[in-house]
């Protein structure tokens, strides 16, 4: 930012259906022929369809200060991980 300017950061991290979503566009050439069309974000909302199909969930095993978890039959599992910062 400059001159004193306000600014805002956001970041998450998300695995799961949301991070399988984002593999299967980014691998696909449906992304690039929306892109030529000049409807990109469209190709977003056709692969949730699609993979509202397509996704199985997965086994997930997750450890915090030693203590390991493990979930079977996962389907959806964001992580909040948001920062917002203020400048000025």
């Amino acid at each position: 930012m400059k001159n004193g300017e306000t600014g805002y950061f956001m970041n998450n991290l998300g695995a799961g259906f949301d991070a399988y979503i984002a593999r299967q566009i980014n691998q696909s050439k449906l992304k690039k022929w929306c892109n030529r069309l000049y409807v990109g974000k469209l190709a977003y909302v056709m692969m949730l369809i699609i993979g509202l199909f397509q996704y199985r969930p997965s086994l997930v095993e997750v450890e915090v200060d030693g203590h390991k978890e493990r979930f079977e039959q996962h389907g959806l599992l964001p992580f909040p991980i948001s920062l917002f910062l203020e400048e000025g």
